[in-house]
């Protein structure tokens, strides 16, 4: 069973330890199922650009996807669902194409 697991809570490079009890989780899951996490990174485009974080690194074994996904820092607040998932979206479109998930976590 192939499963894609979405999670804004997640290590990375600048938060090693944010969302531990998350990336322990799915590493335990991976050992059961073929598993990908996308951790997708917020993202403001007039202080920094989106980078490209399409390529899987690695976190506990488990490969991560890091999509960027767009928002307006400290103001606009009831904005940010939306723009996650319209950020997400031709994302996921690509990736569900490519691997087909059988699951999205």
């Amino acid at each position: 069973m192939r499963v894609l697991s979405l999670s804004y809570c997640f290590p990375n490079g600048a938060q090693p330890s944010w969302g531990v009890f998350v990336a322990q989780r799915l590493a335990a899951l991976s050992k059961c199922v073929d598993l990908e996490v996308a951790a997708p990174q917020a993202c403001f485009p007039l202080l920094r650009p989106p980078a490209g974080h399409d390529e899987g690194d690695g976190c506990m074994g488990l490969n991560v996807h890091r999509p960027p996904f767009y928002f307006v820092p400290a103001i606009l607040k009831n904005l940010d669902g939306g723009l996650y998932a319209r950020s997400l979206r031709k994302w996921m479109e690509s990736y569900c194409r490519r691997r087909r998930p059988d699951l999205l976590d």
